[in-house]
């Protein structure tokens, strides 16, 4: 603990005899350059990527429906999972 307090990446308080330690936000900055440095943000998402993935939620969902309709209410999938 004595080196992430001398290096500014936390703080303490005291409690009674009890020593708090807590985070220090202001310290990591240096840490988090570091790892930007290294890791760049990823690019963002296409929008049409986000209009693919409707359309499949869309499609299994009403896949999953009409299963559901077919077997008298019973969802198959469920009952293979469980079996």
């Amino acid at each position: 603990m004595k080196v992430l307090l001398d290096g500014g990446l936390v703080r303490v308080s005291k409690v009674g005899r009890t020593r708090v330690y807590s985070i220090e936000p202001r310290g990591w900055e240096p840490v988090r350059e570091l790892e930007r440095s290294i890791h760049p943000a990823p690019a963002p998402v296409a929008p049409e990527r986000f209009d693919a993935l409707e359309l499949e939620v869309r499609r299994v969902s009403r896949d999953r429906r009409d299963r559901h309709d077919v077997n008298d209410g019973r969802d198959p999938l469920s009952e293979e999972q469980t079996a």
